[in-house]
């Protein structure tokens, strides 16, 4: 399914934008406050690669996708190890922020419009809470099971997405005013990606539409996993380094977006040609 180039520009981008952003967190970005100092060359270097790697990435996946047949999926042992792991971050990454979901939730109550502030109140505990939650037991139960002669409710599979884009939603409103700190950046590039990927995990595993599916996959798993992968990557090393950004995501947050961006590209790999 995936054509020539579209894997040579996957493996170029990614390699380089591992290296750069483990350079940008060691030894560029302020831990006090996130954002670059010095030099900025590395930076726009890096900036540069993602952007074209992501933008060559979707173009190649349309092309792939319109000119091509539709792929058959077969699910392979490591995507099914990567999808255990990523449940199980994102329960211990749901977890790890239960207490601050729920005081900034019950903080909304206290606005001149009660029933307004505990209708958004019920919505946020759903997606922010109830979502993660059946989205980690979700991701572990196909982990265990498999793909290939299963198929998974489509309601189930749309609590991710309804998770990923509560807090897609949520991080852009957080960080308006901190445009030019890189982790919120590429929290919201990676989580701009992982919505449309999502969305094709789930037509396909729930077989609703999985030739739509399929191609949705070509066009955008790729790009979110070259997005998620260095930035889970580079939030890692600088914990190692005692480097910690203390207003970008948790290490659980990168673990989980790092297991779920390996699994997307697995998954892309996965597919066959007819």
């Amino acid at each position: 399914m995936l054509l020539k180039p579209q894997k040579i520009v996957f493996s170029f981008a990614l390699i380089c934008c591992i290296a750069l952003r483990i350079y940008l967190k060691l030894f560029s970005i302020n831990p006090a406050t996130g954002f670059y100092e010095g030099n900025l060359t590395a930076a726009s270097i890096f900036n540069w690669v993602l952007i074209i790697g992501c933008i060559g990435l979707l173009l190649m996946g349309w092309l792939s996708a319109k000119k091509m047949a539709v792929p058959i999926f077969r699910s392979n042992p490591g995507m099914r190890v990567f999808s255990v792991l990523t449940g199980i971050f994102a329960l211990v990454f749901a977890g790890s922020t239960l207490l601050e979901q729920v005081d900034g939730l019950l903080n909304l109550t206290y606005g001149s419009n009660i029933v307004s502030s505990l209708v958004l109140s019920a919505v946020g505990i759903f997606c922010l809470i109830v979502a993660p939650i059946v989205s980690g037991i979700l991701f572990i139960v196909i982990g265990l099971k498999g793909c290939n002669g299963n198929r998974y409710h489509g309601a189930l599979l749309l609590f991710p997405v309804l998770w990923q884009t509560a807090l897609l939603l949520t991080t852009f409103m957080r960080y308006t005013l901190m445009r030019s700190a890189s982790d919120q950046l590429l929290m919201i590039v990676t989580l701009l990606f992982i919505v449309p990927f999502l969305m094709a995990n789930g037509r396909i595993l729930s077989n609703l539409n999985p030739e739509k599916g399929m191609r949705q996959l070509s066009m955008f798993g790729l790009s979110f996993a070259l997005a998620a992968v260095p930035h889970s990557i580079g939030i890692l090393s600088a914990a190692f380094a005692n480097k910690t950004v203390e207003i970008g995501p948790s290490l659980y947050a990168a673990g989980f977006y790092l297991c779920m961006g390996i699994y997307a590209m697995m998954m892309v790999f996965s597919l066959k040609k007819q």
